[in-house]
């Protein structure tokens, strides 16, 4: 056991990559419910939704007070299912926070076909009407979450395999296995000859 902690790089390394691998497994779940539903939402049932709102969220903060830090578009409308009124805000199963100047551009574009207030197809869940989406299925904006973990499981072993690197902890394991073999050899080679 002693000599298991004479490789404490490795045991660093070890220690860091259970830690990023553990919040990569955090993460991720949250990355793979929205993957459900947008699977899920292409086989919600279709009915007519009136928007009510359609704005952009700029945040501000951070270090400069007068450049906003991303853009979130916003769409609120509201629908019925036999008989039954609900409202919603549910674009699509994806990431819609937008950084930079581009992204405002870009929140723009999302918000193009909602901002007179139409009356738009919405798809809600047969099993829980108060779940409606606008965007239905799979789209690039839904596998973001999922890249930055999967990201952040190839820098766990990136990080295990710098420690493997650094301080091999089995590399004397395996020249005292190349010896015994070594040894075996001469012993069959001499059983051999006598």
């Amino acid at each position: 056991m002693a000599k298991l902690f004479q490789h404490w790089v490795f045991l660093i390394a070890l220690a860091i990559a259970l830690l990023i691998g553990v919040a990569s497994y955090y993460f991720a779940r949250p990355a793979l419910e929205v993957l459900r539903l947008a699977r899920a939402s292409s086989h919600w049932t279709e009915t007519t939704a009136q928007v009510t709102s359609a704005v952009i969220d700029s945040n501000y903060s951070g270090v400069s007070s007068s450049t906003p830090n991303y853009h979130t578009p916003q769409v609120r409308y509201s629908y019925e299912v036999n008989g039954q009124a609900y409202e919603s805000d549910t674009i699509l199963f994806g990431h819609l926070r937008l950084t930079n100047r581009a992204g405002k551009a870009a929140a723009q574009r999302i918000l193009d076909p909602y901002r007179n207030y139409p009356i738009v197809s919405a798809y809600y869940n047969p099993e829980n009407p108060a779940q409606a989406v606008l965007e239905p299925g799979f789209k690039l904006r839904s596998l973001h979450a999922l890249a930055n973990v999967g990201l952040g499981f190839a820098i766990a072993l990136g990080v295990l395999g710098a420690g493997f690197w650094l301080d091999p902890p089995f590399a004397k394991l395996s020249v005292i296995q190349q010896s015994t073999d070594v040894a075996k050899e001469a012993l069959l080679a001499e059983e051999s000859r006598g």
